[in-house]
């Protein structure tokens, strides 16, 4: 199709996309399915059939003779049987772990396999998950699901299920080190991950802690398998010290998994470039944080040399990273005040991502989204109102498309997008507008915390604040600056003794509210 075609090449563009996005699930689907089948026993013919139509590639042919309504009569009888004697009942047990690894197989496959029309994915697949607990509650199928419920926000579902499975991987660990200690690890860091999500950092900090052990003892027998694994949760703990402004211990983390990584590209670059140049990345942003801009120059400069020669080999995969790495670089020259090199960086990034979006607009329109906000606050800082106005409009634009898609995921995006509209016309003294947006966003991010309280009030906070302000100094209205105040501040209240690094969202709240006090009625 002709590029000049616009409407019809993003159309096809968007179908191809939807297919290789597909292709690339399933992909990774089957990878996590096979690891689950190798780790679960095939005690049951079922199962046994299953994996041999796995094997094959026949993903239909293995969910179809996982027979759902088999499967669970032989739960009752089993159930009914276990009720009724007290022979053999570790072999009862046995056979009910059997059924629910065929359930559990069933909420995998249905991750690969078509819907049938007029089902959802995530309804059927979260059916298959219930039935294996119901069936008995084990660690596999507790870690796996709440992996998938993670993958989907669901983080308050998600966190009961992680620690009832860490809490069985502990009982099993004390008996066989060997053979559950990496699972024990793995869970910790998946659930460490959940609670920063939904910034809980001091329990996050203690799962992170714990699972570095863990995997430091592993290192020290089976090194070549674990090493890489203390790398990844170095660099994830020096995210979550440098998220908290601890960047002491965050330097040294970062220091140890670049050291590392270095140690592991030398001998397998294929397999740890990638690795090394994404802490470099993160190195490069912590160093910026500190104002230490001279490190951070070299470790992105460094990083981006990498990604660039990658992508001579494989352009697909990481073209994006080269994207990322300007994007962060622009970033550093915008806090140093050189704006000629931050927009040409903001510039090569854009011009990467409108392309990668062209071809893959699933896959990277949010990406193209994020730099087109960036170049439009740069050029808001240089007083090009104008050029900013496209920038945030086209941003928001591409974040509403998304947000219709796929709410879930991008009405947080959304929202930021309204509020930074919000801000630039407030700038450019159109308030109207900015009022405007700004209720839009209010509305949103009430809605986000209403579901999900711990991952979305710091943005609820924001909006709230930049309204109070608005009402302070732009369209003056005492009662409405204070009521938003009061509001950040009865949320941030609570929050504080297990997220201390809102405390500054806290103190500019209260600042407002004095502000007004000293603010004569209009």
């Amino acid at each position: 199709i002709p590029h000049d075609q616009i409407k019809l090449h993003l159309n096809q563009s968007a179908k191809v996309e939807d297919l290789n996005q597909r292709l690339e699930d399933l992909k990774e689907n089957v990878f996590r399915l096979h690891k689950i089948i190798t780790r679960i026993p095939m005690n049951t013919e079922r199962l046994r059939k299953a994996k041999a139509h796995f094997d094959k590639g026949e993903f239909r042919e293995a969910d179809a003779v996982l027979k759902a309504e088999e499967i669970q009569q032989d739960v009752e009888r089993l159930k009914k049987k276990k009720g009724t004697t007290t022979e053999k009942l570790a072999a009862i047990e046995q056979s009910l772990e059997d059924r629910a690894n065929e359930f559990l197989l069933k909420a995998k496959l249905s991750l690969i396999n078509p819907v049938p029309e007029g089902e959802d994915r995530f309804t059927r697949t979260e059916q298959w998950f219930e039935q294996a607990l119901a069936t008995t509650r084990t660690a596999e199928a507790l870690y796996r699901y709440a992996l998938f419920l993670s993958k989907h926000n669901a983080f308050s579902r998600a966190k009961p299920l992680y620690e009832e499975a860490l809490a069985q991987y502990r009982s099993k660990a004390e008996a066989d080190p060997k053979e559950f200690l990496p699972n024990m690890a793995s869970t910790l860091n998946s659930l460490a991950n959940l609670h920063c999500d939904t910034d809980e950092y001091g329990p996050a900090l203690k799962e992170y802690e714990q699972a570095l052990k863990l995997y430091r003892r592993l290192a020290a027998d089976q090194p070549k398998a674990f090493i890489p694994k203390v790398a990844m949760i170095l660099n994830n703990l020096a995210n979550l010290h440098s998220d908290m402004g601890e960047y002491g211990p965050a330097l040294k983390e970062y220091e140890e998994a670049l050291k590392l990584y270095r140690r592991l590209a030398a001998d397998q670059p294929k397999a740890f470039l990638p690795d090394l140049a994404n802490t470099l990345n993160n190195l490069a942003i912590l160093h910026s944080d500190m104002g230490e801009y001279g490190p951070a120059l070299r470790e992105y400069q460094e990083a981006l040399k990498i990604m660039r020669k990658l992508t001579e080999a494989n352009p697909k995969a990481f073209l994006p990273k080269v994207a990322m790495t300007l994007n962060n670089l622009a970033a550093l020259h915008y806090a140093t005040g050189e704006y000629g090199l931050a927009l040409k960086e903001y510039q090569e990034a854009l011009k990467i991502r409108r392309r990668l979006a062209a071809d893959q607009p699933k896959a990277f329109l949010p990406d193209l989204a994020n730099t087109l906000n960036n170049l439009a606050i740069l050029h808001s800082d240089m007083g090009e109102y104008g050029p900013a106005l496209r920038e945030y409009q086209e941003a928001l634009k591409i974040r509403r498309g998304l947000a219709k898609s796929s709410p879930k995921a991008f009405l947080p995006n959304m929202a930021n997008a309204l509020n930074n509209l919000a801000i630039l016309h407030s700038d450019m003294g159109e308030y109207g507008p900015a009022l405007k947006e700004y209720q839009e966003a209010l509305k949103i991010k009430r809605e986000l915390v209403a579901k999900e309280p711990g991952a979305f009030s710091q943005d609820l906070v924001e909006t709230l604040v930049n309204l109070s302000i608005f009402y302070l100094q732009d369209v003056p209205d005492k009662a409405k600056s204070v009521t938003y105040a009061q509001e950040a501040r009865d949320i941030l209240k609570p929050l504080i003794q297990r997220m201390p690094h809102l405390q500054g969202h806290l103190d500019y709240a209260e600042r407002l509210l004095a502000a007004n006090k000293t603010k004569p009625d209009a």
